[in-house]
């Protein structure tokens, strides 16, 4: 399956503990999200975004909050 035709989301990381992250979009919604196992981005990388606080665009699989909730990508917006 392509990533393109997985759900985007833009925001902000606000918070990361390991795999999985808090984006807050401009309108103040919440995403809960784990990183996939096969993303090109590790938790370094989220660390990276959450330090310089530059919006993201996720692409995710799931439900975000819940345990299905899953970014394939994270990159620049």
């Amino acid at each position: 399956m392509s990533v393109s035709v997985y759900p985007r989301i833009d925001g902000r990381i606000t918070l990361v503990q390991e795999q999985r992250f808090r984006l807050t979009t401009g309108g103040g919604q919440s995403f809960l999200l784990t990183l996939a196992h096969d993303a090109p981005l590790d938790a370094d990388g989220l660390c990276h975004f959450l330090a310089t606080g530059a919006r993201v665009r996720v692409a995710y699989q799931g439900e975000p909050g819940l345990a299905s909730g899953i970014a394939h990508t994270v990159e620049p917006a």
